[in-house]
């Protein structure tokens, strides 16, 4: 138990810093301007940058879109699980090449 509660104060505290990072990278001027450019509703983007708190999955995904970043990565440092390659392909690709794009995909990872 503690040892998870550890690992929860670990994860928010990366996030934090990270999404204040962000914050002053884009060179957002207030929340409501942040807002307009993410998408994520301003009192959200509060407690992500003055409170620390992790939002949602959607939440961050919208986030890390709206920053034009790797979802995957904003997804990991919030502690939720990645979103799987196959499913961000798109559905009317031939199943040769899907096939062979998860080959690659793997094959890149064990290196």
């Amino acid at each position: 138990m503690l040892m998870e509660m550890t690992m929860k104060k670990t994860i928010r505290e990366q996030f934090h810093k990270a999404a204040l990072e962000a914050y002053k990278e884009h060179g957002f001027k207030s929340y409501r301007h942040a807002e307009q450019q993410t998408g994520v509703n301003y009192s959200t983007i509060y407690m992500i940058v003055s409170r620390g708190r992790i939002p949602t999955r959607g939440q961050v995904i919208e986030w890390a879109e709206g920053l034009n970043e790797s979802v995957n990565e904003w997804l990991v440092l919030a502690g939720y699980e990645p979103i799987p390659v196959e499913l961000c392909l798109p559905s009317g690709i031939p199943s040769k090449v899907r096939e062979e794009i998860m080959r690659l995909l793997k094959n890149a990872g064990d290196k």
